[in-house]
């Protein structure tokens, strides 16, 4: 998630953004005059909590519909570049990807499905590759990042939901500790501290 320096600057890369077609790429940093906004950042300028509570405990990832307080028309959402469904943004993916690597060594097997629920022209496939190649995908789903990744061990899976902007993780607490260590990524654990739904 990105935020504008200005309104005018949103609103200029809104207006650009509408007169676009679908651009191949990965969602990516929009560049000069925007800056990374990480979910901890908005929640203590908001008040409201980085996870939404009032849904089910598997829905409760970092996601917009957290923020109740932001609202269309407020200023501060029309200022901020919200994460696309479905996918990471290339620098997050390309992070958590170094890690997993560093975790698996680049030569292990790994399986990627990139899930595109919403298109029923497209035939579902899982593409299967070594982990150090996992930037290539880029080249054959030019829109989204894998929903799914996993070695062929198991030993992790990166699961990043559709509907709620947000990516789960599952693994030994090495690798855990290894993502929450990153400098780029952010984290939360889950379940919250104190959830016993």
């Amino acid at each position: 998630m990105y935020e504008a320096e200005t309104e005018d600057l949103a609103a200029y890369r809104r207006a650009q953004d509408e007169g676009l077609t679908d651009e191949p790429g990965w969602p990516a940093d929009p560049g000069q005059g925007w800056r990374r906004l990480r979910w901890h950042e908005l929640a203590e300028r908001t008040g409201n909590p980085v996870v939404v509570q009032h849904v089910a405990p598997q829905y409760r990832v970092p996601s917009f519909r957290a923020f109740f307080s932001v609202k269309q028309g407020d200023g501060l959402w029309e200022t901020i570049s919200w994460p696309d469904w479905g996918t990471l943004d290339r620098e997050s993916f390309h992070s958590l990807a170094a890690v997993l690597q560093r975790f698996s060594g680049s030569d292990t097997v790994t399986f990627a499905h990139p899930c595109p629920l919403r298109d029923p022209e497209v035939e579902p496939h899982v593409f299967r590759g070594r982990l150090g190649d996992l930037a290539l995908l880029e080249q054959l789903d030019a829109y989204h990042t894998p929903a799914n990744m996993w070695p062929a061990d198991r030993s992790w899976l990166v699961y990043t939901d559709w509907d709620l902007s947000g990516t789960k993780i599952y693994g030994p607490p090495e690798l855990l500790t290894m993502i929450e260590e990153d400098k780029f990524l952010e984290t939360v654990w889950l379940p919250l501290p104190g959830d016993t739904s």
